[in-house]
């Protein structure tokens, strides 16, 4: 791989700024000993990948 590659977390149809909030968010959580893969991140990429309908928020 090269430094011009770019793959996102899991694939995703991420931007750069998008892959590096998630994994800024992931290594927060490991840094202080909790869990990452929460219903958090799965509001934080479904944010990310969906536009948001009025009445469509994440817990």
């Amino acid at each position: 791989m090269t430094t011009d590659d770019f793959e996102p977390f899991r694939g995703l149809p991420l931007t750069r700024e998008q892959d590096a909030e998630i994994r800024t968010y992931i290594a927060h959580k490991i840094a202080i000993d909790e869990p990452w893969d929460t219903l958090g991140l799965s509001c934080m990429l479904k944010d990310m990948l969906n536009p948001r309908e009025p009445g469509d928020e994440c817990p």
